[in-house]
């Protein structure tokens, strides 16, 4: 004998609206709006390389009072992996290339703020030449794409240059002068004044490359300063960066001054200034909120693109563990 489904022994009127029923939720259910997707990103400002899984590189203040570095070429050109070209002299464009990617695929930040001239003859490059290695306290250089924490722009890699006094910074003047030949000179000076929760630091530069290369010539004032407050548990960060610089060279392909048919040369005068604010709290040795605003603009006259390009983010960052995992 067969059985049916208690369902199918309703009558026909019971049958009837049970299917009503079963219509109506189906419906209900959906014209519920569809749930929104969210992608939540963490990227905290850690300082120590060791907590970074990906291909790293730092280069510490030991390090660059060992090499005294006359630029910033200098500084990157022997890291493996890392080409810096200097085209046409001191006044030519400079740019960081890494693993062979093209420069304008390399994001360079100044105390955590990105400096890529979208004006370029490269694309979105950064020019080496625009900062002086006087007060880089610093570097970090991380291989490989991480566009998702640092843009779009970062498929080749990250450079850092730190300027910022550390916690470990103390009361210190510092003086150098340099001059040479043909008109070249090169200034620096740097005051800091720190305890164990305070550091204030003032920074100038002032290079000039004079006539030593012929058609070739480059001029750079630089001036920053910077406040740190720290308790054991809050770090508070504030500070700012101005750069002017003036550069002469012959055009690129141009044969320089040997084969160039002319002797007219490319101008390239600018401005670069940069703020940033940051602050942490580490409420626990395995948790630490982070929060860093950062504001640039960047001014070339002589340029076809824009004059300036205003850029303000904002970085809210919450890390769970000390060697660099996130959620």
């Amino acid at each position: 004998m067969k059985s049916y489904p208690d369902w199918m022994k309703l009558n026909p009127k019971s049958q009837y609206c049970l299917a009503l029923t079963l219509l109506g939720s189906t419906l209900g259910f959906a014209s519920d709006p569809p749930l929104e997707s969210m992608l939540v990103t963490a990227n905290a400002p850690v300082e120590q390389a060791r907590n970074w899984l990906e291909d790293r590189n730092a280069i510490s203040s030991g390090d660059m009072q060992l090499q005294q570095p006359l630029d910033i070429n200098q500084l990157l050109d022997g890291i493996e992996g890392v080409y810096v070209s200097r085209e046409g002299g001191p006044g030519g464009v400079n740019s960081v290339s890494i693993r062979g990617a093209e420069p304008n695929f390399t994001v360079v930040l100044v105390d955590g703020v990105a400096l890529n001239d979208p004006t370029n003859t490269r694309g979105g490059s950064f020019d080496t030449s625009t900062v002086s290695p006087d007060h880089v306290s610093r570097v970090e250089l991380i291989k490989g794409p991480h566009s998702l924490a640092y843009g779009s722009d970062a498929l080749a890699g990250v450079v850092k240059l730190i300027t910022a006094p550390d916690r470990e910074e103390r009361t210190s003047l510092r003086f150098y002068s340099e001059a040479q030949q043909y008109g070249a000179a090169r200034h620096s000076g740097s005051a800091t004044l720190a305890n164990e929760r305070h550091a204030l630091s003032v920074q100038a530069t002032r290079e000039d490359s004079g006539s030593v290369w012929q058609g070739s010539s480059r001029a750079l004032t630089e001036g920053a300063a910077h406040y740190r407050f720290g308790l054991e548990n809050t770090l508070l960060q504030i500070g700012g960066r101005h750069a002017d610089f003036e550069k002469v060279a012959y055009p690129e392909q141009s044969g320089g001054p040997e084969f160039s048919r002319n002797d007219d040369r490319d101008r390239s005068d600018g401005r670069d200034q940069t703020a940033y604010l940051s602050g942490e709290l580490s409420p626990s040795e395995n948790w630490r909120l982070a929060d860093r605003d950062t504001s640039q603009k960047i001014s070339r006259p002589n340029s076809a693109a824009a004059d300036s390009r205003p850029i303000c983010t904002i970085l809210i960052s919450l890390i769970t563990r000390t060697h660099g995992s996130t959620c």
